[in-house]
């Protein structure tokens, strides 16, 4: 008569694979987790639609204002200040279609400018707005020898809920000089 003494062995090889995949799930989800809440919190951040008015602005802004220099850290542009008619037009075009609230103009190392955001307890910029310049390097590196950069603040409507998009983009004066 053969003994059979390999009953306890499929328990303990049970339990040991099944800790062995609770551990994988778990530094799985503990790994993954944080990107879902980064994926959701940057799904307002330089989206297509923000990117396409930014470029759009910042090419009424370069037309316009070839000789443009800044006086203080940020300006605050409107479509009003423009005196070429076709461009108000243009302009007033895309703030409309794309629900563009603010632009901003700064320089093209934003540092100061994320202090200036940072420290500023009023209502003139509002809370996801500073989160997004928070979230925003410092664009210390320029190799495309840009003076500027232009902020977008756009107010959107979907099923009903209101929420605000950012968007940015570099603008390049010197460009203009090339195209001449």
């Amino acid at each position: 008569m053969k003994k059979n003494f390999n009953k306890g062995f499929a328990l303990v090889e049970t339990l040991i694979v099944s800790v062995f995949v609770v551990s994988i799930i778990g530094i799985i989800f503990i790994n993954f987790y944080p990107l879902i809440g980064e994926a959701e919190k940057r799904e307002n951040y330089d989206n297509v639609d923000g990117k396409y008015a930014a470029f759009w602005m910042r090419t009424i802004f370069e037309d316009n204002y070839p000789n443009f220099s800044l006086d203080g850290e940020y300006l605050e542009f409107e479509c009003k200040s423009l005196t070429d008619n076709t461009a108000l037009t243009f302009c007033n075009g895309i703030v409309s279609d794309y629900g563009i609230e603010k632009i901003y103009i700064t320089s093209y190392n934003i540092s100061s400018f994320k202090n200036i955001v940072k420290e500023n307890n009023d209502k003139t910029f509002l809370t996801g707005f500073k989160d997004y310049i928070k979230y925003l390097p410092n664009y210390i590196n320029n190799p495309n020898e840009s003076q500027y950069r232009i902020f977008l603040v756009m107010h959107n409507k979907k099923d009903d809920n209101d929420y605000y998009t950012y968007s940015n983009m570099e603008v390049n004066l010197k460009w203009q000089d090339l195209k001449n």
